[in-house]
């Protein structure tokens, strides 16, 4: 494709250079650059991409859109425009073409609940074709590979919906973060549906305010079409905040207050969630292997988004009955004697349903063990302490991403609020606060071990070193082998 063609429509723009020039692929980052490419310096608040143009020269770039004219780079062309991530997301359209037309773009948004949500849905139309991109995974047909942010940046979905269309997939199911929409990560994309979660407190470290947060997130429902269905928790106090700013279609859904999709009947029996959805005069029968209602929330939001498109209701009901979670979202370890559950809770909202959800279960003793990260939102450390001494009998605190702080301080700011002594433990390593939960575990209890799910590493002051909880539980559990107390 020219390159006259990718700058097609975009205004304030200067080239130095000649705009017929053959581009083969598009990138913002230095080290995929190849022959042909087009490169977008961006800048960031902690990064100047405009350092490694010399680095995409030598990889055979072939123009660069940049905010500054450097007269000594002459063997590329350049693309002057004072902010280049402002025209990122139109570079990105007129590269791949409209793909939201040739794949029906299905936006899931909240605090919680995002992923667990968008793996339903992909579950749920697999059969239909369908592509996903979340926390943990990205999705096009045959092809499974993992995922390093909520959302991608917006030349990587750009490609992947592209992909999801040479795969003649007929939907995509995105999880949508708060920072992806403030930073306009998915650009021009039309969404024929959008769901909301919930709204809780988190990510004040780059938001600042409960009220920018809920901006941020509104995003995602007021470039809607008139009809399309936008989907909200009517049990949320926020919801309305956001819903007076959507463009589409508002569609409610609820357990306790009215709504348009109500869940009936509910009862949680076991390892199991059974319950009814009443929609226009319409009664539908369900049961989940979720436990929890924070789950049967995240199920019936995802049900009212596949009735408000008119999906049939035998691929809903199958869809639902048969998903068994994600890794890392309340997932029991399995090769072990103890009950242990993993998730990914790192908000005092989501910490709270997950121990909510595990007292269901009437344990002897409900242990929880968990941390906050380092370098981001200090305002939830003293509300997850104070959750954790609510609901659960035994707290240990420990390490979770504490980054370039100090641990102890992030501890001392958790513990802040809560009551010193034998129910809580402070055990800095976290492979041996895990060997101390469960040698504190008797017969009955439960652990919940919270804060990192699916992650495979942890970022600490010294750099990043190789770490899962679930593999950590089982060694640790076999090194502490023998009777329970």
């Amino acid at each position: 494709m020219k390159l006259k063609k990718i700058l097609e429509g975009i205004q304030g723009i200067e080239v130095k250079g000649t705009r017929d020039v053959a581009i083969q692929s598009i990138t913002n980052d230095s080290r995929t650059a190849s022959p042909g490419s087009l490169f977008i310096a961006k800048k960031g608040k902690n990064f100047d991409s405009g350092q490694y143009i010399d680095d995409v020269i030598q990889a055979g770039a072939v123009a660069v859109v940049t905010d500054v004219f450097n007269p000594f780079n002459i063997n590329i062309v350049q693309v002057i425009y004072p902010f280049p991530e402002k025209i990122e997301s139109l570079i990105a359209r007129n590269f791949y073409g409209p793909v939201d037309q040739k794949v029906k773009l299905f936006g899931i948004t909240g605090t919680n609940g995002k992923t667990t949500s968008v793996h339903l849905l992909h579950h749920i139309l697999m059969r239909e074709g369908c592509g996903l991109s979340s926390t943990i995974a990205r999705i096009t047909g045959p092809h499974h590979f993992p995922s390093h942010l909520t959302t991608p940046d917006v030349l990587s979905l750009y490609k992947l919906i592209s992909d999801m269309k040479t795969c003649s997939l007929k939907y995509g199911a995105i999880e949508v973060s708060s920072h992806a929409l403030e930073q306009e990560r998915v650009g021009k994309l039309n969404f024929a549906a959008a769901l909301f979660t919930n709204i809780s407190h988190e990510h004040l470290d780059y938001h600042v305010t409960m009220d920018s947060y809920l901006q941020s997130k509104s995003k995602l429902f007021s470039g809607l079409q008139k009809e399309s269905p936008a989907l909200f928790n009517a049990d949320d106090p926020q919801w309305k905040k956001i819903a007076k700013l959507s463009t589409g279609r508002v569609i409610t859904f609820a357990i306790y207050n009215d709504a348009d999709i109500k869940a009936i009947n509910i009862r949680f029996i076991g390892e199991k969630t059974q319950f009814d959805v009443k929609y226009q005069g319409e009664v539908l029968t369900f049961e989940t292997p979720l436990l929890g209602e924070f789950n049967l929330y995240n199920c019936l939001g995802v049900i009212g988004l596949c009735l408000s498109m008119n999906m049939p209701r035998d691929l809903i009901i199958a869809g639902v009955n048969s998903f068994k979670g994600i890794k890392g979202r309340l997932e029991r370890v399995k090769r072990i004697k103890e009950e242990v559950y993993v998730d990914f809770a790192h908000t005092p909202k989501s910490l709270e349903e997950a121990l909510k959800a595990l007292r269901e279960k009437k344990p002897n003793r409900l242990l929880v063990l968990f941390g906050c990260g380092g370098n981001r939102d200090r305002e939830k450390r003293p509300l997850m302490g104070r959750v954790a001494e609510a609901h659960a009998d035994i707290s240990i605190i420990t390490e979770d991403n504490s980054r370039n702080e100090n641990i102890t301080d992030i501890i001392n700011e958790i513990t802040c609020d809560m009551t010193r002594g034998k129910h809580m433990h402070i055990i800095r390593d976290r492979g041996d606060a895990i060997s101390k939960a469960l040698s504190l575990m008797k017969t009955g209890d439960v652990l919940l071990v919270a804060g990192r799910g699916h992650e495979t590493t942890l970022q600490i002051k010294e750099g990043i070193i190789p770490f899962d909880d679930v593999s950590m539980i089982e060694k640790k559990s076999l090194i502490n082998c023998g009777d329970l107390l």
